[in-house]
């Protein structure tokens, strides 16, 4: 059984919104400004089952699956934590349309929203937002990963709708001590779920980044320096699989970790995920696709795409080193050993594990200013979200992450 609302109320807001340190060994003198930058998935209203959720028996204003509920509480989260930069996955058109977007208005921010098919009525999409009073959009721009460019002349399968949102935000200096041209270019996602899709989900990457390098080109054009670049979303990625150390580690991959990223013949796995769409069903190579296209065999190599990734530099999860920051975070199973310093959980409902992650680049070629995670956002406590998730404390599946970023000059250290 779910905890009540008043064993929730038990939480109190300092203890939930608790900001843990990053292990770092630059002087706080060598800052130039903070900001914090959350993401999460926020569970899509128009996918909830209630019967993906046997342990919520809660009706009226106790159903946690309610979209009322859940929109108050989503709002009341963003202003206990008081992020800065937002990134949202799982938004429903009608729940943006209807709820959410004056919610956040209201609450200070500013927006923009993508929505995943154009030709659906419905649906759900992402969405980033930013304190007016911090930032302004200069520009941005979405990614259809299934479309774009690198694919062709071929085309992936299945077809999984998937996307990306970028945005340059330019910030808005609090004091004459502040830089008054500094920015950050912020990109969101929601990769493809299906948990053997490793060589898709490397592609998306690929894809992404390969936009966000001309999307930084045009706005460095623009504002006559480079803006450092900050990767958030759902991953659908755990940190013991191959895509997160060809992000995050400098090392070769070994022979099993490459072997793991071949493409392979798709088949919808047996456990599916709370809140899922259907996937068109994967199709013969040398078949007619979905818009009549021919898809062929050939493929990006995935060697091709580790190497390219690579080329941009390294990423720093902000969670990294959760573990040493949070000493009474539990372990599950072993993923102390294998998860790299990350949490146990970004996600707590019928599966629990880490999907979600807020990434900065550490690039060959530094960009004027760098970012540096100085602080995160404490995972709660089991006791808080047991039997799963969502409840009448947290309205989602996934639990919010947030970094405070620290901004220096790039030629001094981070102490990585």
């Amino acid at each position: 059984m779910q905890p009540s609302a008043a064993e929730l109320n038990k939480l109190s807001d300092a203890e939930e919104s608790n900001l843990l340190p990053v292990p770092s060994k630059h002087a706080k003198q060598q800052e130039h400004l903070r900001f914090k930058a959350m993401s999460w998935n926020i569970l899509a209203q128009c996918l909830i089952k209630r019967k993906n959720f046997p342990y919520i028996t809660g009706k009226g204003t106790d159903n946690p699956l309610a979209i009322k509920t859940r929109s108050i509480l989503i709002a009341q989260c963003l202003r206990l934590h008081s992020p800065h930069i937002v990134s949202l996955q799982e938004v429903c058109v009608d729940h943006w349309t209807h709820h959410l977007h004056a919610l956040f208005t209201e609450a200070g921010f500013d927006s923009v929203y993508v929505k995943k098919d154009k030709e659906k009525k419905a649906g759900h999409g992402l969405a980033i937002l930013w304190r007016r009073d911090r930032f302004e959009m200069v520009s941005h721009t979405e990614v259809q990963f299934d479309n774009h460019p690198i694919t062709h002349p071929t085309t992936i399968t299945p077809v999984t709708g998937n996307i990306a949102v970028i945005a340059a935000l330019k910030y808005i200096p609090q004091s004459n001590e502040e830089p008054d041209d500094f920015g950050v270019v912020v990109s969101n996602h929601h990769l493809f779920w299906w948990p053997k899709a490793k060589y898709e989900k490397l592609r998306q990457i690929h894809v992404l980044l390969e936009e966000v390098k001309i999307f930084r080109e045009m706005v460095a054009l623009q504002h006559g320096i480079s803006w450092p670049y900050m990767m958030t979303g759902d991953f659908n990625t755990t940190p013991s699989d191959t895509l997160y150390h060809v992000m995050t580690s400098k090392s070769a991959l070994s022979r099993d970790q490459l072997d793991s990223l071949a493409a392979v013949e798709l088949t919808k796995p047996s456990k599916v995920p709370v809140s899922v769409e259907p996937v068109e069903s994967h199709a013969e190579a040398d078949t007619v696709g979905k818009n009549g296209e021919t898809r062929i065999k050939e493929m990006p190599p995935k060697e091709v795409m580790v190497e390219a990734i690579r080329l941009h530099g390294h990423f720093v999860s902000a969670y990294s080193q959760y573990r040493t920051s949070d000493q009474g975070h539990p372990d599950m199973s072993t993923t102390s050993q294998q998860w790299a310093g990350e949490p146990s959980y970004t996600c707590f409902d019928t599966w629990r594990g880490t999907l979600d992650y807020i990434m900065v680049l550490e690039e060959l070629r530094q960009a004027a200013r760098k970012l540096v995670p100085v602080q995160v956002l404490q995972i709660p406590r089991p006791q808080w979200l047991e039997p799963g998730l969502p409840n009448l404390r947290f309205p989602s599946d996934h639990v919010p992450i947030m970094a405070e970023v620290a901004v220096i000059s790039s030629d001094q250290g981070s102490g990585e």
